[in-house]
C-alpha cells in the first residue's frame, strides 16, 4: 500500500513540474513576443533627429558621439539607435568627458511624428589656458597622440573645464593664463584641482572688476599655490590660491583712485587679509 502511495505522489509531483515548466515556457514565449513587438514597433521608431543650441560643433558630430555612448551595452544594441526606448531624458556633463565642448543635452520625444529633439548646451568660453612645456609632450585625448609643442592652449569655461583648442592671445579682451607647471592637461580636464578653483576665479573676478591693463597672468608652479599678474603699466600682483581674493579688490581700487598704482613695484596678496606693497 505504501509503495502505491509513493508512486502516486511521484506521478503528482511530475505532473506539477510539467505544469510549471509549461507555464514558464508560455510566459517566456509571451515575453519574447512582446519584446519583438516592442523592438519592431513602428511607434517606437525614430525617423527624424533634430538638434538645436549647438554652434561650436555640428549636429553630425554630436549624433556620432551619441551613437558611440548609447550603444555601449548589448540591450541598447539589440533595440537599436533609432528606438525611443534607449534614449534618456537628459545626458549630463559626465557623459561628455571625451566630448567636452558639450555640457549637457536634453531630449524630448514626439512619438506621433517619430521625432527626437535634442537641446544642446555647449560650454561657453571664459578664458584661454596655455600650457608651456619645452621638455615633455602634450597628450591630445581626441587622437591619443603626443604633440611635442612648447605651447598648447585651450578655451576653458566658467567651471574651469578645458573644452576646445585655442590660439595664443595677448591683450585685455580675452583672459589668458600661462601655465608653466608642466602638468600636461588634456581637453575635458579642469585647469586646477577643485580645491583651488573658487579661489582662482575670485582672482579673475578681481582683475576684471579693477579693469587693469594686464600684460600676463602666470601659474609658475602649482605646488607654490600662487598666481602672478604682470601689468603693462603698473606693479606685479601676487595672489594665493589658498584663499578667496575678493577683498583684494578694495586695495587695488585704493591705489587706482589715488593715482598711485603705476608707481608701485609690486603688491603682495599672498597672506590672507593682508597686502604688502612697495
Amino acid at each position: 500500500m505504501s509503495k502505491a502511495l509513493e508512486a502516486s505522489k511521484a506521478k503528482y509531483r511530475t505532473r506539477q513540474r510539467i505544469k510549471i515548466l509549461l507555464i514558464v515556457g508560455l510566459v517566456l514565449i509571451i515575453l519574447v513576443a512582446i519584446f519583438g513587438l516592442v523592438v519592431n514597433s513602428s511607434l517606437l521608431q525614430i525617423k527624424k533627429f533634430e538638434f538645436s543650441g549647438n554652434s561650436q560643433v555640428s549636429s553630425a558630430e554630436i549624433k556620432s558621439y551619441l551613437y558611440s555612448i548609447l550603444l555601449r551595452n548589448n540591450f541598447n544594441k539589440l533595440l537599436g539607435f533609432d528606438n525611443f526606448l534607449i534614449w534618456p531624458n537628459e545626458l549630463s556633463s559626465s557623459s561628455f568627458r571625451n566630448f567636452p565642448v558639450v555640457e549637457s543635452i536634453t531630449f524630448s520625444k514626439d512619438y506621433f511624428n517619430h521625432t527626437l529633439s535634442a537641446l544642446v548646451t555647449e560650454r561657453q568660453p571664459f578664458g584661454i589656458w596655455c600650457q608651456h612645456n619645452s621638455t615633455s609632450s602634450i597628450l591630445n585625448s581626441s587622437s591619443s597622440s603626443l604633440i611635442p609643442n612648447s605651447s598648447y592652449c585651450y578655451w576653458f569655461d566658467e567651471n574651469g573645464v578645458m573644452f576646445k583648442p585655442a590660439l595664443e592671445s595677448q591683450g585685455n579682451l580675452i583672459l589668458v593664463v600661462n601655465d608653466y607647471s608642466g602638468r600636461g592637461l588634456v581637453d575635458g580636464e579642469k585647469i586646477v584641482p577643485d580645491q583651488f578653483m573658487d579661489n582662482l576665479f575670485s582672482i579673475f573676478k578681481v582683475l576684471q572688476s579693477a579693469k587693469l591693463n594686464i600684460k600676463e597672468i602666470d601659474l609658475n608652479n602649482l605646488d607654490s599655490e600662487e598666481i602672478d599678474v604682470y601689468l603693462n603699466n603698473g606693479p606685479e600682483l601676487m595672489f594665493s590660491l589658498r584663499f578667496d581674493s575678493s577683498n583684494d579688490l578694495s586695495v587695488i581700487n585704493y591705489f587706482i583712485n589715488n593715482q598711485t598704482l603705476n608707481k608701485l613695484q609690486y603688491i603682495d596678496f599672498r597672506s590672507q587679509n593682508r597686502a604688502i606693497y612697495r
